[in-house]
């Protein structure tokens, strides 16, 4: 988002409805990456902090006791955006999927991660950056 200067993650379905969500893994292996994702950047994982990493709740947290008959007026449970750098967003990217590697063939040995960028140009322009990185999955 050019405004807010965050990245964005969208899931679509197949009748064409949207979603923003926080993280999301579609193919092969997405029932064992999801759940990884999730815990990987829910988690507080800066540097200065490695020792304790805790859990981080949005303010839309609610507690399962306070959720009884009350389900027609909840906010979303979850934050639709990852407060990361791109770099740590990267790295988190490759430990979930090294971990899926282990227990799905099917994923493959490399990873490609596609990031794209939109950059103010000019006032009536905005350009398009597109940078590709690739890693090994397997650490033989």
């Amino acid at each position: 988002d050019v405004v807010t200067e965050r990245g964005a993650v969208y899931v679509y379905d197949a009748i064409g409805s949207h979603e923003q969500v926080a993280v999301a893994a579609t193919g092969t292996g997405r029932e064992i990456l999801q759940p990884i994702l999730d815990r990987l950047f829910s988690s507080t994982t800066t540097s200065s902090n490695k020792e304790r990493a805790f859990l981080v709740r949005d303010g839309n947290f609610v507690s399962a006791a306070d959720q009884q008959g009350s389900s027609l007026t909840l906010s979303p449970p979850v934050a639709t955006v990852v407060d990361c750098s791109e770099q740590e967003a990267v790295s988190l990217l490759l430990r979930g999927y090294r971990s899926v590697s282990e227990r799905e063939i099917a994923v493959g040995d490399n990873l490609v991660i596609c990031i794209l960028r939109r950059e103010k140009g000019s006032k009536q322009t905005l350009e398009t950056i597109m940078k590709v990185q690739s890693f090994p999955l397997k650490q033989h």
